[in-house]
């Protein structure tokens, strides 16, 4: 079958290399957890080290899309990023201890905020607003169909009996594969370059030119931010149960296969109707998602819940990305990217750090319904704040 016309080369090229890196990654963070589990770590710690790493990517997103705009050029960020974050990846394959995790996933967080904004903004600059929920989510389903692979490769992988540090690296294997991929991505300029500086900028100089409109979806997705930790916690909730940890890889299987089945449909469908309503199911279907991981302990109930999550990200990641390109000037997709990610990432730091406190009153069961009470508000807010006139 054809692709649609919008499905541009750059496009697909950026889906390949996400799916390729995204086997990578995801090969490694289901396991992420139950590695930490057996060295002794506490989850306050592996809140601690997720919420740090996230800062970091925070502090690169807001500098990469300020760069990525003022240079009028995209390629090279996100080239180094892919890069960068196949250089920390490759760590876990050789620490013994968490301070060798908190490298590498500093690492990795690094090139994770250095390409993010401007790969994001490449993506805008080869679609038109008629067809951006699409494009992000057609991204997204490659992105996501190798979230589908990868944990299917850590269970071949255990299955021979390799330890968790044999499984990470060869995970470098794909994140390096897909570096090369993007020696063929193409610059689409709109403009000629101008000379540039790495300057240290104020981060939050786009907000004061930003549009009311996305001010609000700021506040908002904050708010949501800061009681949304790591996918880590959901997978340490299985085991807490005392579920096995290659089962807990297949419930994470289970949540990704749903995620890349729906993202591309769900993004079509975003470019019919206000993306709105897109994203208020999305927060209820989080809010009923981490509901059911407090209060159930049987198999059905998490599959239902795995389920649910899946459905969750459709709903909200690739529909939040056209929200919010669609509410600036064409000139400043990369700042008002990389600040909203910014944003986002600091307030995850937080939200580390909370889940990981809360997690030690009932192992999980009072972390979990306070971000499921704080999405259902965030639903309300934005049914209330946004204006359904456009977008």
């Amino acid at each position: 079958m054809a692709l649609p016309k919008y499905i541009t080369r750059t496009i697909l090229l950026l889906s390949l290399v996400s799916l390729l890196n995204d086997i990578s990654s995801e090969l490694m963070l289901p396991i992420l957890p139950l590695f930490m589990a057996q060295m002794g770590a506490a989850p306050a710690l592996m809140g601690f080290i997720e919420g740090l790493a996230e800062i970091i990517s925070a502090a690169m997103k807001w500098l990469s899309g300020t760069w990525s705009d003022d240079a009028k050029v995209r390629k090279p960020f996100v080239l180094f990023g892919y890069g960068i974050s196949g250089i920390g990846k490759g760590l876990l394959g050789i620490t013994t201890g968490w301070v060798g995790v908190l490298a590498s996933r500093s690492i990795d967080r690094f090139g994770k905020g250095l390409r993010t904004p401007a790969r994001d903004a490449m993506l805008a600059d080869n679609c038109t607003s008629q067809t951006r929920g699409a494009v992000y989510g057609f991204h997204r389903s490659a992105d996501t169909l190798g979230a589908v692979l990868g944990p299917l490769l850590a269970i071949t992988l255990m299955g021979y009996a390799f330890t968790f540090q044999q499984i990470f690296l060869v995970g470098v294997i794909p994140s390096a594969i897909g570096l090369f991929c993007l020696f063929f991505l193409k610059e689409n300029k709109t403009a000629d370059g101008e000379a540039f500086s790495l300057r240290i900028t104020n981060p939050f100089a786009f907000y004061k030119k930003a549009s009311a409109h996305y001010k609000k979806l700021l506040l908002v997705f904050g708010l949501f931010a800061l009681f949304n930790a790591s996918d880590l916690f959901i997978i340490l909730r299985l085991k807490e149960n005392g579920i096995a940890d290659k089962t807990c890889i297949y419930y994470y299987l289970f949540f990704n296969i749903i995620l890349s089945l729906t993202a591309y449909p769900v993004g079509i469908i975003a470019d019919k109707m206000q993306k709105k309503y897109l994203l208020i199911i999305g927060l209820f279907l989080f809010a009923l998602t981490y509901f059911l991981m407090a209060v159930g302990n049987q198999a059905w109930v998490f599959i239902a819940a795995y389920c649910l999550y899946g459905l969750y990200y459709a709903f909200t990641d690739g529909v939040s990305k056209a929200l919010i390109v669609n509410t600036c000037n064409p000139e400043h997709k990369a700042s008002a990217l990389g600040m909203f990610s910014m944003v986002q990432s600091i307030l995850y730091m937080g939200a580390g750090i909370i889940a990981g406190l809360l997690w030690q009153i009932d192992k999980g069961v009072t972390a979990l319904l306070v971000s499921a009470a704080v999405a259902g508000l965030c639903g309300l807010l934005f049914l209330v704040w946004h204006n359904p006139n456009k977008h």
